[in-house]
């Protein structure tokens, strides 16, 4: 699976998850991004850079 890296392309700083919006939103400069991290609001231009993340399977 991918998921959006939570650092804003803008300012490099780390964005927060918000639950009430559902969007990740940077406390730097206030650029939003949705939950796949695509732009929302600027001042950011690009999306979210994507991760892989693994699945914990329990043992």
């Amino acid at each position: 699976m991918r998921a959006p890296h939570a650092v804003c392309t803008h300012a490099k700083c780390i964005v927060n998850g918000n639950n009430t919006e559902k969007s990740w939103d940077c406390p730097c400069h206030g650029a939003r991004f949705d939950t796949d991290g695509a732009v929302l609001t600027g001042p950011a231009r690009e999306n979210l850079k994507k991760v892989k993340v693994n699945s914990l399977k329990e043992k």
